[in-house]
């Protein structure tokens, strides 16, 4: 899990990565791999991935049935 929210942190930046629930990074730089390892278990943060297992399905986009109200 640690590895997961390293990645995270690095690809976003520190201050994205603050946006996500459960992250509150109160440091000027990404945290390294030994302090978010802390966060993780002492907050028992975890991380969950969705993936299509299906096409999406098909129909207007959410900004075209926006457009009708």
């Amino acid at each position: 899990m640690t590895g997961a929210h390293h990645r995270l942190i690095t690809e976003l930046g520190a201050a994205q990565a603050q946006r996500r629930p459960g992250m509150r990074i109160t440091v000027d730089r990404t945290p390294a791999r030994q302090e978010i390892h802390g966060a993780v278990v002492a907050c028992g943060l975890s991380m969950v991935r969705l993936t299509w297992t299906d096409p999406p399905p098909s129909g207007p986009s959410t900004e075209e049935r926006e457009a009708k109200r």
